[in-house]
């Protein structure tokens, strides 16, 4: 999906989303349809999801961190789009490396390819193993 744009008074307007105003009362807009010659089409905005991560780190003996837009994030909050895959790094010298998905284990040699499909907090731990907890809202 791209994005969308409107034409007033011969400037182009991205639109992500926003507000439309009906009888009084304010309507959300995620998507829609709009009609061109007679032909109905389907508007759909790109969805994002926030993912939160924390207690991310990086030393010679283990690391836990996210990839994205090729940048390590430890902590912190970031807005995804829906479908996106992230990359999660993690490794620990003292022991095996585990990812839990909202409670599931998977066990990861390098990395963990995570696609997003909502909102959700990625949580890392280290003490004889590395983990990384993902838990979706």
């Amino acid at each position: 999906m791209g994005t969308h744009h409107t034409l007033i008074n011969g400037t182009s307007y991205a639109i992500a989303g926003g507000t439309d105003l009906v009888n009084g009362t304010k309507y959300q807009i995620g998507g829609g349809r709009t009609q061109v010659n007679g032909t109905m089409y389907e508007i759909n905005f790109d969805k994002k999801s926030r993912i939160e991560i924390k207690n991310g780190k990086e030393s010679f003996h283990e690391y836990g961190y996210v990839l994205h837009n090729n940048q390590k994030i430890m902590e912190g909050t970031i807005d995804v789009e829906e479908g996106e895959t992230l990359k999660i790094y993690l490794y620990s010298d003292y022991g095996n490396s585990y990812v839990y998905l909202n409670g599931n284990t998977i066990t990861v040699r390098d990395y963990y390819s995570y696609a997003v499909s909502t909102d959700a907090t990625i949580s890392f731990e280290f003490s004889s193993v590395a983990v990384c907890r993902i838990t979706e809202k």
